[in-house]
């Protein structure tokens, strides 16, 4: 809106207004006159911004309907695509196709609450059989269906071992949750070896790394703390587990990362959503095995209703084994498709197994201690605990679908 501001100070003078349409009164305050001057018209306000989200009903949990762009048609061939959070891409089996997104800081008060978040608007949001969708980036995924939602392909926003998952591993929440690195240790009369990385947290606590041997004096290396809220408000994805110690040391996983589907219709999901947490790295030499990263989080918005048929998965990756002398440790599982448990590395005698990753079912376990007493071996790195699954309206699950950790 355009506004037109007068102001005026007096002192005991006259002057000649009639050109302006005002005039001087006695006492030197400014007046109108009865006739205002020509103009070209009347001063027209600006045109409120486009607001194409407004044709929603509902209200997204973590950014304004007017940040959601004007959504257009995508068509998926079956194979393979890479959706990117950084670059606003979409690319398939033929090259990339045309998107329509903006980004959103998550923000309280100057204070950033999440990580940024990229938002796709989609006329209606249909992933056929044989369609998979990598989702990478340091942003969060929101994707927008202005129509139905029918997911039978698979998007894919995990963590691969180091690799985080989109938009995980954000300061606002990792600062507590992310795992601790472990410590090396050195064992009188045989050398120098690393306990395991903590696990990163999320819904739980990560698991504690494994230590270096009995006798000892050394702690383990704690798991990332919990963090954020089940109605993930703000929206936050997975933290990485912590390094080994010590020479050699296993890096810890990646966080799983953020997929947001907001819809005024049913939200059906006959495929896979995928947000879990990485295996730690194995230990080489004396290193301690990575911490496993924590489930990232899935956040389904809808008045109507969420059905699953498929797969829905946030849980954590398997911790790293502890290394031994002159060879590699086995690393831990990323998190598993299914929502079973990924195990920790696990392979060579006397060294630190690695703890397995959080699910519905499980807590994230801790790292194993090193047993040998006659040569350095690492400790093992802890389990990533499990992320978050939330959704704003009655769910309907089928005994054949996969759902884990349990939506809040």
């Amino acid at each position: 809106m355009r506004i037109l501001a007068l102001v005026a100070t007096f002192a005991a003078c006259t002057f000649d207004t009639s050109g302006l349409g005002f005039k001087a009164s006695p006492d030197g305050n400014v007046v109108g006159t009865d006739s205002a001057p020509a103009s070209d018209g009347p001063i027209q306000a600006d045109a409120s911004p486009p607001c194409p989200g407004g044709a929603l009903t509902i209200d997204p949990k973590n950014f304004s309907k007017c940040e959601i762009p004007a959504p257009i048609t995508w068509n998926f061939t079956p194979g393979a695509w890479e959706l990117d959070t950084n670059s606003l891409t979409l690319t398939g089996p033929s090259g990339p196709i045309s998107v329509s997104a903006n980004t959103v800081r998550q923000e309280v008060s100057s204070n950033r609450v999440g990580p940024d978040l990229a938002i796709f608007a989609i006329n209606q949001l249909d992933i056929p059989s044989g369609t998979s969708i990598k989702v990478t980036g340091n942003r969060g995924l929101v994707l927008v269906s202005f129509g139905g939602v029918s997911v039978r392909g698979t998007i894919d926003a995990s963590a691969n071992l180091q690799r985080k998952g989109a938009g995980a591993n954000h300061i606002s929440g990792c600062g507590i949750g992310a795992g601790i690195t472990g410590i090396p240790y050195a064992i009188p009369s045989v050398g120098i070896a690393g306990s395991g990385g903590g696990g990163g947290g999320h819904e739980s606590r990560g698991g504690r790394g494994g230590k270096v041997k009995d006798g000892v004096a050394s702690q383990r290396a704690p798991g990332g703390q919990a963090f954020g809220f089940h109605s993930l408000q703000p929206l936050v994805g997975g933290c990485h587990g912590g390094d080994g110690g010590a020479s050699g040391a296993g890096v810890g996983g990646g966080g799983g990362g953020i997929v947001n589907i907001v819809a005024d219709t049913v939200i059906a999901i006959d495929g896979g959503i995928f947000a879990g947490g990485g295996g730690g790295e194995g230990g080489t030499d004396e290193g301690g095995g990575g911490g496993g990263g924590s489930g990232g989080a899935i956040l389904l918005e809808t008045t109507v209703g969420i059905t699953v048929n498929g797969i829905l998965n946030a849980t954590g990756g398997g911790g790293g084994e502890g290394g031994h002398f002159g060879g590699t440790a086995q690393s831990g599982q990323n998190a598993r498709p299914d929502g079973t448990l990924a195990l920790g590395g696990n392979t060579v005698a006397e060294s630190g197994s690695g703890g397995h990753g959080g699910t519905t079912a499980a807590n994230p376990g801790d790292g194993d201690q090193a047993t040998s007493s006659s040569r350095p071996r690492g400790g093992g790195g802890g389990g990533g605990a499990a992320g978050r699954i939330h959704g704003t309206a009655g769910w309907q699950i089928s005994n054949s679908a996969s759902v884990s950790p349990t939506p809040r």
